[in-house]
């Protein structure tokens, strides 16, 4: 495959799947062009072996070079190695990073077992204020519409697209005014959830001008909000915890010394696509130092 498409790696995905009261693990090599692309490979590949919720718990690049001779391949593409180990069901995963983020096979000072819902605040020595929280993918979306109901108002909101996604390897951001609302935003966020929500390379912000707030779904796909009113932070918080994610005074958050990846799925778009996709539903390049204001222009039904 590598001769056919001179722009794939090779990817290794230490995978771990459960059967009952037994659960397993065991290595996968694949060529890919991207970590996401590599991912959805080895997912379809256990869904044709009957394994249907495999997980993913770290993958990096491998050189193919020194693969293994202990592995089995229909086709060249996929390897899969011969062993595999067991343990108890019980012992498994309890907490599965969202889409758009997964740690890297080489362990880091912290371990995967650290992972936990829940989340924590932290004042800086300038008064801004941060919460926060680690949650489960089913529940980013409700969470995130629960907490913008507790803004007063919502000045804009936009799409922030990291530096280290593609060409050209600069941060930019996208605003629409118009999206006002907590069900905007959310028809939006559904709507385009292979883009933004499921995205590792995307932030998304609503932001409020009181307390200069910022809610974020960030890169690392935690509920992260930054501002300098206490009070209101403070409700926030006590929303998380009445659903669910309580205060911790250690969190555990992928961004703090966990050696991860951020990745996208092989259907969503590419940033060219994506950035044309917001340009046609009123989104407009801005810069938050002043240099130009957030637009008002609807968003396409």
């Amino acid at each position: 495959m590598k001769d056919d498409h001179e722009n794939v790696e090779f990817f290794r995905a230490l995978v771990q799947w459960s059967e009952g009261d037994s659960s397993f693990f065991t290595n996968y090599w694949t060529w890919a062009e991207h970590i996401g692309e590599a991912i959805e490979r080895i997912r379809m590949d256990a869904r044709r072996t009957g394994i249907a919720d495999l997980i993913v718990a770290g993958i990096e690049p491998y050189d193919f070079g020194d693969l293994p001779d202990e592995v089995t391949s229909d086709d060249e593409t996929i390897f899969i190695s011969d062993t595999r180990h067991a343990f108890p069901t019980e012992q498994s995963f309890s907490f599965r990073l969202p889409y758009g983020v997964v740690l890297s096979v080489e362990q880091g000072p912290h371990d995967s077992d650290e992972f936990a819902i829940g989340h924590s605040i932290q004042e800086y020595d300038d008064g801004l204020i941060e919460l926060a929280a680690v949650v489960e993918e089913p529940a980013l979306v409700s969470l995130y519409i629960r907490l913008i109901d507790k803004l007063p108002d919502i000045e804009v909101f936009w799409v922030k697209l990291h530096d280290e996604w593609e060409e050209p390897a600069v941060e930019a951001i996208y605003a629409n005014k118009s999206l006002d609302d907590s069900r905007k935003i959310e028809s939006f966020l559904i709507k385009n959830r292979l883009d933004t929500l499921s995205n590792g390379y995307v932030t998304v912000t609503t932001y409020c001008e009181q307390g200069q707030t910022n809610l974020n779904i960030s890169d690392h796909k935690m509920i992260v909000i930054l501002g300098y009113d206490r009070s209101l932070i403070e409700a926030m918080g006590q929303t998380l915890k009445e659903s669910g994610v309580p205060r911790r005074e250690q969190l555990a958050k992928v961004d703090c010394e966990f050696y991860h990846w951020h990745f996208r799925h092989p259907k969503s778009k590419t940033r060219t696509e994506l950035i044309a996709t917001l340009e046609g539903n009123g989104f407009a390049e801005w810069n938050p130092d002043g240099s130009n204001t957030p637009p008002t222009a609807p968003l396409k039904q």
